[in-house]
């Protein structure tokens, strides 16, 4: 009688072993994507990075998250230009606001006294400004990035107006007297006062040019 193994017998054995291996790592495998789930649920108590970065399916980066004084937000439109950033600086927070074109249209911020707003043309050239003062609030008007046309604001003894001509030299001031009533001046291209109401607002100033002369 063959006692040997039928080569049969041999091949039943090899797949069961088979069988006993793919069983094995078919175990270790889902324990591994159990474990992964797991981590993945839970959140992490601190990210750290110097900065961040998100881009559309094109590549372009259209929000950034980075680091200069203190920290940077910027947003960008779909073609990567930048339309607004918050930013801080030593006076405390900013925000610009951009058109289409990348040229600034608007800022608002920290200063010195308080806040301040500012407003700009299609060209990014200054055209308004508001600004907390020491005295109060300030509101300046222009046509470019030069001196204010005119400006409105607070003193210690009230409100005052000044407008200036296209050469930006003062030709109209409107303010409050020491004596709580009301002051205008007129004055020519070149700065001299030709009206004054009440007629003696100005009488103490000139009475000190002549005594200067």
């Amino acid at each position: 009688m063959n006692t040997q193994p039928s080569e049969i017998d041999v091949l039943k054995a090899q797949v069961k072993t088979l069988k006993r291996l793919f069983y094995g790592f078919g175990c270790v495998f889902v324990a591994g994507i159990a474990l992964a789930a797991t981590s993945m649920q839970g959140v992490p108590d601190v990210i750290e990075a110097k900065a961040f970065y998100v881009v559309n399916d094109e590549g372009k980066c259209v929000i950034t998250l980075d680091q200069s004084e203190g920290g940077e937000l910027s947003i960008r439109d779909k073609d990567g230009k930048p339309v607004a950033r918050l930013s801080s600086n030593h006076y405390g927070a900013r925000l610009d606001i951009y058109n289409n074109q990348g040229k600034e249209v608007a800022r608002f911020g920290a200063n010195p006294d308080g806040g301040m707003l500012a407003i700009g043309n299609k060209d990014g050239k200054s055209a308004a400004q508001l600004n907390a003062t020491e005295n109060g609030g300030e509101l300046k008007l222009k046509n470019g990035d030069g001196p204010a046309l005119a400006a409105i604001g607070a003193s210690p003894l009230g409100g005052g107006l000044i407008i200036a001509n296209k050469d930006e030299r003062a030709v109209v001031g409107l303010a409050v007297t020491p004596e709580d009533g009301g002051a205008l001046v007129l004055l020519n291209k070149d700065g001299k006062a030709v009206f004054s109401a009440p007629e003696d607002f100005l009488a103490p100033e000139e009475e000190e040019e002549e005594e200067e002369e």
